[in-house]
């Protein structure tokens, strides 16, 4: 990974812990330091924080070609990483609808 996406990813994380955000790093995981993987995640993530037009387009053909080239094990693990992330996002939305 180049200096700038790490510098970023790193950027993110503190982010989330200033603001309060939960983030868990599996450190047992077998992909844990797998280079393909991080930059697709990366990828990922960068994709659903932008909002949509022609930049979400970019990010997503971006993402796409990256996610394309992984292996099954490591386009699953993805998958249950994005499953995770929606979960998660469901879990809050209700939590704000019973505090409104």
């Amino acid at each position: 990974m180049d200096q700038r996406k790490h510098a970023l990813l790193l950027t993110l994380l503190t982010l989330c812990y200033k603001t309060g955000g939960e983030f868990n790093i599996d450190f047992d995981n077998k992909f844990f330091h797998d280079e393909e993987v991080i930059d697709c995640q990366l990828t990922l993530y960068l994709l659903l924080l932008t909002k949509e037009g022609e930049e979400q387009d970019k990010k997503f053909k971006e993402f796409e070609v990256k996610y394309n080239k992984l292996s099954k094990d490591k386009q699953e693990y993805i998958r249950e990483d994005l499953k995770k992330i929606f979960e998660e996002q469901d879990k809050n939305n209700k939590e704000k609808e019973k505090k409104l």
